[in-house]
C-alpha cells in the first residue's frame, strides 16, 4: 500500500513540475528594429509585473516620441492566457516642425499574452500586435530620454487647422 501511495505521489509531483509556468527573467527586454521596451519585475505575492512601452515617432525629423505604457500583472499560473492591462498611460504631447502631436488612451482594454521563447526571449501578443523581445539587461530602470529617439511611426488624425495631430495609443484594428 505504501508503495502505491509513493508511486501516485511521484507521478503527481513530476507531472505538476513539468506543466508549471516558467519564471520570467527580471530585467529589460527590447523588440529589435523598433526598440519598444518590455520590463519584467521579480515575481511577488501578486505575481509578475510586465510593463510594455510602445514608442511612436510622428515624423522622421522629430527627435522625440510619443510613448504608451501598458502594465500587466501576471498571476501565478497564468498559463500564457491573454490578460487585460491593469494600467495604461500615454505620456505627453510633443511639438515637432510646428505641429503638436498628442496621444490619447483607447476606449477599451488591450489584452496581451506573454510566453517564453527559447533562451532569454519573451513573445508578447495582442489582437493586432505580436513581437519577440530580447533580454538586454537586469536593470528595470526606465531608459533615459536619449533612448527614446528610436521608434516606429504611428497613424495620426489631423485637426481641421492642421496644427494638432492625435494618435490613439493602444494598438487597435
Amino acid at each position: 500500500m505504501r508503495v502505491i501511495v509513493w508511486a501516485i505521489l511521484t507521478i503527481v509531483l513530476s507531472s505538476t513540475s513539468s506543466t508549471a509556468q516558467p519564471v520570467f527573467l527580471a530585467g529589460r527586454y527590447v523588440l529589435p528594429i523598433t526598440q519598444h521596451d518590455l520590463y519584467i519585475s521579480a515575481a511577488g505575492p501578486l505575481g509578475t509585473t510586465i510593463t510594455v512601452n510602445f514608442r511612436f515617432k510622428p515624423i522622421e525629423s522629430c527627435t522625440d516620441t510619443l510613448d504608451s505604457v501598458l502594465e500587466y500583472q501576471l498571476p501565478p499560473g497564468h498559463n500564457e492566457n491573454p490578460i487585460d492591462e491593469i494600467k495604461a498611460t500615454c505620456n505627453k504631447a510633443i511639438q515637432c516642425s510646428g505641429i503638436e502631436f498628442r496621444c490619447v488612451g483607447a476606449k477599451r482594454p488591450y489584452p496581451m499574452s506573454f510566453q517564453h521563447v527559447p533562451l532569454r526571449e519573451i513573445k508578447a501578443s495582442g489582437a493586432s500586435f505580436s513581437g519577440t523581445y530580447r533580454y538586454v539587461s537586469s536593470s528595470i530602470a526606465r531608459p533615459r530620454a536619449a533612448l527614446l529617439r528610436r521608434a516606429s511611426v504611428g497613424n495620426f488624425e489631423e485637426s481641421a487647422n492642421k496644427k494638432i495631430k492625435t494618435v490613439r495609443f493602444r494598438i487597435e484594428k
